[in-house]
């Protein structure tokens, strides 16, 4: 893979848009309109979280332990609490518009994954998660 080399300036802008985003953070709504860019206070968002006895994590889906799971009686899906981290990016669309949504802190976001053939994971050696 060839590596991408970034100019001072470029880094630079790149380190300005995410201090700007990052300071710019409002608290959640759920009527708050979809917009391109979302940046959002991370301990205004609570999602409903269906199994709260689950640690949030940000493991790979076919490496979390069962205290970070729940998987279906015939190990098809897996529910998982997925650990957004503060400041990355998460992709955010509105039909065929896209952007992006940060938060300034840590979240929970509730997941859950189908489990593949021929992949670890899910509870047996021959299913992974997606």
């Amino acid at each position: 893979m060839t590596k991408i080399e970034l100019t001072p300036a470029q880094k630079l802008e790149i380190f300005e848009e995410y201090q700007r985003r990052m300071r710019s953070c409002v608290p959640w709504d759920s009527a708050m309109k979809w917009a391109p860019e979302l940046n959002i206070v991370g301990a205004s968002y609570r999602p409903f979280i269906a199994f709260p006895e689950l640690a949030p994590s940000d493991a790979p889906v076919a490496e979390l332990n069962p205290a970070e799971r729940a998987d279906s009686p015939n190990k098809l899906f897996r529910y998982c609490i997925r650990l957004h981290r503060a400041g990355r990016r998460l992709l955010t669309w509105w039909g065929s518009q896209t952007g992006s949504v940060i938060f300034d802190s840590d979240v929970p976001i509730p997941a859950i994954f189908q489990c593949r053939e021929g992949e670890p994971g899910c509870g047996t050696s021959r299913r992974g998660c997606r």
